[in-house]
Parts: structure tokens; C-alpha cells; sequence
């Protein structure tokens, strides 16, 4: 009977590998079993299966051994993998709405639930509170049932923004707020503070329902879209693929008197548009806080009708798109989110752009 030794590898593959070490292995995978073999010790001795698996000798039985040890290992490692990936799809598409468990036994609670079936890979089971279980044909039918059930999938995580400070400190957006009797809330993602919700403060436990927007934008140099909500209305100052030539407290005034409307089939993105452009946005316009506090302030309370509130950018957010901004609002306002943005924003995607006009909306 020929013995796998140290001088038996080192001729026969050129690696130094002592039977002690086999041993050593042995006794490793008898005690720990595979799921419990640590990875730092079982990735010490995988090189011992890799060499001895051109040799075989009297220590096949130990081969075969080792050879179901890794196995397994690799096997245990591909499937906490898999879940792993799984658990952060889950997190990057519905943040802490939903969670992962392992089957429908362990659905409970107030939260959503989804898992993936063990029986039929790739179909998965959702979990709805106070309503029922669901089984789901792809991601894309729990996505659909989730929405359903008033659970939107997140449409960013704000991974691209960089936030270097604040143009509205806290100290200022008290001043502001005292003296025009306004709500100034920050706007956030991912604990990035990337704009500023101004209202009245009397209305600050009342629905957001339309949110003006005045930012720079544009889509040049990139093909970005994403997902819009469903039930979200996008109003746009300008057509496509066109430079907005506008003054933004003026079209805010011209706003609130009803004296705007949008009829160009690119301007108004309602239920039946799924997809939109995902401009970058900046902060860098000439309107200041302090114009849109004092507008805000004195936006009249009886005509309730052509009521919105206002967002700025914080001029110091960087990287910042559009979808960041809609979830933003979403993370920061809950219940209250808009379901209506007027965007007064430049929309250029190539050199082609033109320039549009915004008194082309006003009527009256």
C-alpha cells in the first residue's frame, strides 16, 4: 500500500504538503462537520485536496473525505451567498418595508414579508399584513402585489451623492421659519440632506399633495431613466430636451394665481407613463431661501385650490438625480409624500436642445 507523505507530493506536483497536515484536515472535518468548518481553516487546507486529487494512493479514503468536506463548504458558501445577494436586493428595492425570511411560517407581524420557494426556485411567496399570503410567478409579480398593497419599490438610495455642508444651517432655517411663519423640513437620503421642504406652518400636519420644484437640470452625457411611481404626477415647466427660460418666483406667483397649464404631451407624465428621464439637479439657481420663506408665507390661505409648497436644493449636494430627490421626499415626508411635483427645471438630453419659454404655460 502506497502513503500519501510530504515527499510524495513534493515529487509527484511540487507542493509541500505533510501528512500531518492531512491529518490535521481529517480531524478538522470530523469535528466541525462542513457547515461549521470555519473558512479561514478550511481555505488553509484546500490546497491539500487540489494536489492530492491528481494522486491517488492508499489515503483515497481521506481524498474522498476531504473531497465531500470542501464540497460542502463551497456548497454552504454558495447558498449564504445567494441569500445574502437576495437580502440586499430586497433592501435596496423596498428598504425596511419588507423582510426576508425563510418560508411562510415565518410570516408575522405588522411587517411585509417575501421569500424565495424552496420547492420552485425563482418564484417567491409575499407576505401582506392583516391580508393574506401571496404567491408570486418572478420579483416582478411580488413587486406588482406589493404595490398593490401600497408598498412601492425605493427608486434610489442616494449612492452617488456627495454632501459637503448646507446652504440653510439650522440656526437659519429657525430665523426663517419665526419670521415668516413657515415650516422649512430637510430633505434626506441615506442621511444625506439633499433639499428643503418649505410650508406654512399651519398646514405642517396636512398632505403634501403638490410640490413645486426650481433646480438646474439636465440629462446631456448620460441615458439615465427609472421607474416613476404610480401614483405620482410629474408636471414639467418645459417640453423635452429643451432649456427653460423662465424666472422661478414669477411662475410660482403665476402658479398660485391658476394662471398655469401644462398641454404638450412631454410636460405631463401621469398614470399612463411608467418610465421618465432621470436628470441631474442642482441647487445653484438664483432664487434664495429667504425669497421662497417670505413667498410661502404669504401664499393666500383662503384660495385653497392652487396651494403647493416648495423645494430647494441644498446647493451643496452633489451628484444628485431626480429619482434621489422623489424618494427623498418619499423617506422624509412618509404619509405625507407628494403626489404631484411641478418641475421648473431645464430638461436638455443632447446638443440639440433648444430653448423653451415658460411664458408658453401661462393663461391669463
Amino acid at each position: 500500500m502506497t502513503f500519501i507523505n510530504s515527499t510524495t507530493i513534493r515529487t509527484k506536483l511540487n507542493m509541500k504538503v505533510t501528512s500531518a497536515q492531512i491529518d490535521k484536515f481529517e480531524h478538522l472535518s470530523n469535528i466541525k462537520r462542513t457547515r461549521n468548518l470555519l473558512s479561514k481553516e478550511a481555505a488553509q487546507y484546500e490546497n491539500i485536496f487540489k494536489a492530492m486529487s491528481h494522486y491517488k494512493g492508499g489515503n483515497s479514503h481521506k481524498l474522498e473525505r476531504i473531497k465531500v468536506t470542501i464540497a460542502g463548504k463551497e456548497n454552504a458558501e454558495m447558498v449564504e451567498r445567494k441569500k445574502q445577494e437576495f437580502n440586499h436586493f430586497v433592501n435596496n428595492r423596498w428598504g425596511g418595508q419588507v423582510r426576508v425570511v425563510n418560508s411562510s411560517k415565518e410570516c408575522s407581524g405588522s411587517k411585509a414579508a417575501i421569500w424565495e420557494s424552496n420547492n420552485k426556485p425563482g418564484t417567491f411567496g409575499v407576505y401582506i399584513p392583516n391580508k393574506d399570503k401571496y404567491r408570486a410567478s418572478s420579483l416582478e409579480d411580488a413587486r406588482i402585489i406589493l404595490a398593490k398593497h401600497g408598498i412601492d419599490s425605493r427608486i434610489s438610495n442616494g449612492d452617488g451623492i456627495r454632501v459637503n455642508g448646507t446652504n440653510l444651517p439650522s440656526k437659519e432655517i429657525r430665523r426663517l421659519e419665526s419670521l415668516h411663519s413657515v415650516s422649512v423640513l430637510p430633505i434626506r437620503i441615506g442621511g444625506k440632506e439633499i433639499a428643503y421642504l418649505f410650508r406654512r406652518s399651519d398646514r405642517q400636519n396636512e398632505p403634501n399633495h403638490k410640490v413645486l420644484i426650481s433646480a438646474h437640470g439636465s440629462a446631456k452625457g448620460e441615458q439615465r431613466t427609472f421607474e416613476k411611481p404610480d401614483n405620482l404626477e410629474l408636471d414639467f415647466a418645459s417640453t423635452t430636451n429643451n432649456v427653460l427660460v423662465s424666472n422661478t418666483m414669477a411662475f410660482a406667483e403665476k402658479l398660485q394665481q391658476g394662471k398655469v397649464v401644462f398641454e404638450e404631451e412631454s410636460q405631463i407624465y401621469d398614470s399612463s407613463n411608467s418610465e421618465a428621464t432621470d436628470y441631474r439637479l442642482t441647487g445653484g439657481i438664483g432664487t434664495m431661501p429667504e425669497d421662497v420663506a417670505k413667498f410661502i408665507g404669504k401664499i393666500d390661505r383662503v384660495n385653497a385650490k392652487h396651494r403647493f409648497d416648495f423645494v430647494l436644493l441644498n446647493r451643496e449636494a452633489k451628484g444628485v438625480h431626480f429619482s434621489d430627490l422623489i424618494q427623498a421626499l418619499k423617506d422624509s415626508c412618509g404619509s405625507q409624500s407628494p403626489d404631484q411635483l411641478i418641475c421648473h427645471f431645464c430638461r436638455p438630453k443632447d446638443e440639440s436642445a433648444g430653448k423653451f419659454n415658460v411664458k408658453n404655460n401661462y393663461r391669463g
